[in-house]
């Protein structure tokens, strides 16, 4: 029998040709919507007067703690809030100086610990930090003794490497209907926002506010519909919320001595609790024996003469439920309420 290569050749070039101009499509499209620039070109755009609020959120990589302390470097802002997501309501409109947010480059007091060389180089006179409870609870984060290296500047003008991956992600994002086929073919001219998220609102402005536009409009179902999604952490010790009954000396320790070094910099350090939703509160005091290291931590803080505000109760600053964005996140006029 005669084999037909020429039939199986262009059979061979139809499918490759195929899966180019496939593929093609949403190469250009992850490049146009600024999936792969550099630190540097996030700056310049954000920071360019003809753009307004460009908001930079990517889908595909993470580059919050890289992002944030470049920009920082850059703005060499006065104020700053320091912490997790959890503080990253603070924004630039709400102070008379210059603000930046931080919020997300410390996710726990290692992480603070690791940024400290940059922040002295820097020398802003005032940090508002935002403790969160699980960073001195060795049942979610392990202790440890030695102290990190201070993290070097990022490469502010090394982009992302581009994989197959991404490619992948994309295509289960259109699958899944978070991102119409139509955009994919329409992105003619400069984009206003960065990223896949940013360009649908959700992300950060140039003050490193975070934008949770999708959340209140509606566009996306909430992830903690009803608080349940965090009322399970609760309930079953899991996902920042493990139960502890004693503060661990390391953490506490170190923390300590954290702020004291920030301090002795001549930075002005104040200290809160951010809110948790009026359900996940009552949830907590039902299981007050399981959490009763957070009581231990406040009380031990003020022992040794540490100062700091406990706004995780609603009745210290007046919110209600309707201004949180899930169960241990509050939204932008929570946090004005706090500044208040």
């Amino acid at each position: 029998m005669k084999t037909n290569y020429k039939k199986y050749l262009a059979a061979l070039v139809s499918i490759h040709l195929i899966a180019f101009f496939t593929i093609l499509p949403l190469v250009i499209y992850l490049i146009n919507i600024g999936e792969y620039l550099s630190l540097e070109e996030i700056r310049d755009k954000q920071l360019s007067s003809d753009l307004g609020n460009s908001v930079y959120g990517s889908a595909l990589h993470d580059t919050t703690r890289d992002y944030k302390m470049y920009m920082f470097n850059k703005l060499k802002p006065e104020i700053i809030a320091l912490g997790s997501s959890r503080v990253m309501q603070f924004s630039n409109y709400m102070f008379t100086k210059g603000f930046y947010n931080l919020g997300g480059a410390m996710n726990s007091i290692r992480e603070g610990e690791e940024l400290i060389n940059q922040i002295h180089k820097v020398k802003p006179k005032l940090l508002i930090l935002g403790i969160d409870i699980w960073w001195f609870n060795e049942n979610y984060q392990p202790s440890y003794n030695v102290m990190p290296v201070s993290i070097a500047p990022p490469d502010p003008n090394k982009r992302p490497e581009f994989t197959l991956g991404s490619i992948k992600s994309l295509a289960g994002f259109i699958l899944k209907d978070k991102i119409a086929i139509s955009e994919i073919f329409n992105l003619f001219g400069e984009q206003q926002h960065i990223g896949i998220s940013g360009n649908k609102g959700d992300g950060f402005g140039r003050d490193g506010f975070y934008h949770y536009t999708r959340h209140i409009t509606g566009k996306i179902e909430p992830d903690d519909l009803n608080f349940n999604n965090t009322i399970n952490r609760i309930r079953t010790g899991t996902a920042r919320f493990e139960y502890s009954s004693e503060v661990s000396n390391n953490h506490f320790n170190n923390f300590v001595r954290l702020i004291n070094n920030f301090s002795a910099n001549g930075t002005y350090v104040v200290l809160f609790f951010p809110p948790f939703a009026r359900e996940i509160n009552q949830e907590m005091r039902e299981l007050s024996e399981k959490y009763s290291y957070v009581e231990k931590l406040k009380h031990r803080l003020f022992e040794t003469g540490v100062i700091f505000y406990d706004f995780t109760d609603d009745s210290e600053i007046g919110f209600d439920s309707c201004e949180v964005i899930d169960g241990f996140h509050g939204g932008e006029v929570t946090y004005m309420r706090i500044l208040r």
